[in-house]
Order: C-alpha cells, then structure tokens, then sequence
C-alpha cells in the first residue's frame, strides 16, 4: 500500500512539474509570434571556398533591349528541376526561356551556373517584337574557416520548414494561430508543452482533419523564438555543393519573433 501510495505521489509530482515548465515558460512565450526567417546552419571542419548558389541574389547585370533591368530579384533553384529565375516574368529552364507567360526554345546550357557564373546573350521575337537578353551575373563565394559557424538563408523551405507563420501561445497547455497547408492559408488550434527540455507543438487546421506533431529544441529570447532540430546531410539541400566531409553540427532552425516582419 505504501508503495503504491510513493509511487501515486511521484507521478503527481512529475505532472506538477511538468505544469510549472510550461507555466513559468508563459511568461516569456505569452502572445503572438510572427515567422521569421529559417536557416541552416553547421561549422566548418576545414578551411573551404563555398559558391553560394542558392540562398543570395547573384550580382551582375541583365539587359533587356538595351536596358538594364531593374527588379532583377534573381534566384537559383536546383531541385525538382534546375531553374534560373530573373524575376517573376522571366526564367531559364533546361533548354527553355520563359518570358511573359510564353516560352522559347533555346540552345543554352545550364551546366556553367554550377561555377557560379551565368552569361548568355539571347535573342527571341515576342508577340512580333524582337527582344535581347543579356545576362552578365556571378554567385557570391564564401571563404569559410576551420571551426567557424556559419549561417545559411532558406529560401527554398527545404529543410525541417515549420509552415506556420502566426504562433500564438494563449495558456500554459494552448496554441492557436495561421498555417499553411498547401497554398491555402488555415487557422490552428491546438497544445503545446515542454518534455526532456524539447518543445513539442501538436495542432490540427480547419481543413484537414489530421493532427499534426512538431517537437523541437528551443531557446527564447525576449523578442525571437528560436525553434530548432539537428539534420541529416543531404545533397538536395541549398548547401548540396558543399561535400559533407567539410562540415558538421548541421542543424535547422525556424525563427519567430514579436515584430511583423517579412521573413522568408
């Protein structure tokens, strides 16, 4: 009997604490949190020269008809398919060149962009008019030291991405907030709570009828939220040029904070 009264009060004792995590923890998590940017990150095992494809617009210049264009919001994508994006009306694809919603078939090879470089001088009749493209761009290169840490923007949601963009933590045990599923925008509800000093976030969304479970290491500053796992390498991520030999601690991290601001 005596037994089983010690171990009754020991669960009860590890509930209450377990309450006083999240309790105390609400102080600083109480209210809305707005998605920042995500991010890889890792250390540097040796001393290397990393071409940044993917993560930052390449600089350089393109000229269309003699002008210079000016939103040239340039990005690279490598996966599903290897893709140039010049801005939102213009875009390279395989042997494609996509312009103004209609494509043109062209001779060029994208082989050239994996040494961070792209230039090309191409010429096409659109709607009966004759249109140049110049592309004169080059990728950033990153001198990475042994044993530094360093930072790595995801553009592409490629890693362990959180696809919420509104967190609110409305008691010691609720969450509520904006999600996506798809490209369709959803209200959550649902709990959280703190076990082995991990974050688990567990919700469903008002169009789908699954529950979905996240748990994540986690620290908290007054106006950031870091939510963050360890990864597996992989070659498909935006760090995929880089061998995994030269690297480790390679970890993911989604970001929040107070203010609304643009993230990724």
């Amino acid at each position: 009997m005596k037994k089983h009264l010690l171990s009754l009060l020991l669960l009860v004792l590890i509930s209450l604490t377990g309450c006083e995590k999240e309790t105390t923890l609400m102080n600083s998590l109480k209210g809305e949190w707005y998605r920042g940017d995500s991010y890889f990150k890792f250390t540097a095992l040796k001393d290397f020269t990393y071409i940044d494809l993917h993560s930052t617009p390449w600089s350089g210049t393109v000229v269309i008809n003699g002008l210079t264009l000016i939103n040239c919001d340039n990005r690279y994508s490598s996966y599903p398919t290897r893709r140039f994006s010049l801005n939102r009306e213009i875009g390279f694809e395989a042997k494609w060149l996509y312009y103004k919603n209609k494509s043109y078939e062209i001779n060029f090879p994208l082989g050239q962009i994996d040494n961070g470089e792209f230039k090309c001088d191409i010429s096409i009749v659109h709607e009966g008019i004759p249109v140049n493209i110049t592309v004169d761009l080059v990728a950033s290169k990153i001198e990475l030291k042994r044993g530094e840490t360093f930072k790595l923007k995801d553009y592409r949601y490629s890693g362990d991405y959180l696809w919420i963009y509104i967190l609110n933590f409305d008691s010691p045990k609720k969450i509520s907030g904006d999600a996506l599923l798809g490209d369709m925008a959803n209200k959550l509800d649902g709990i959280w709570s703190i076990n082995s000093g991990r974050m688990s976030l567990k919700y469903n969304m008002e169009l789908s009828d699954d529950f979905i479970m996240r748990e994540f290491n986690y620290i908290i500053d007054k106006k950031e939220l870091l939510l963050f796992n360890p990864i597996a390498y992989s070659k498909y991520h935006i760090y995929g040029s880089i061998p995994e030999e030269n690297i480790t601690g390679l970890y993911y991290y989604n970001t929040f904070c107070r203010d609304l601001r643009v993230g990724n």
